[in-house]
């Protein structure tokens, strides 16, 4: 990254971050990578969900409270466990 490359260089490296504004282009590989990484978690959170539900024997959404996802996302995963 070029503020990296600034160094010492506090100005510069400010100014780089000014020009650059932190945006950075996504490419069709990234959204792809995001894509797979965030589906990878959901699924990994689903076997936890139900393993949890299983084993301890929680509702789903003492799971999801136990996991600590936070309650705006129950829906999401109570309809995935369907």
């Amino acid at each position: 990254m070029l503020v990296n490359l600034a160094g010492k260089y506090d100005r510069l490296r400010e100014e780089v971050r000014e020009v650059m504004g932190g945006k950075v282009i996504m490419t069709e590989a990234t959204r792809i990578l995001n894509q797979g990484r965030a589906e990878g978690k959901a699924e990994n959170l689903l076997e936890n969900l139900q393993a949890l539900m299983e084993t301890m024997a929680l509702t789903a959404e003492q799971a999801l409270a136990a996991l600590k996802v936070p309650e705006d996302q129950y829906e999401k995963y109570l309809s995935m466990l369907k």
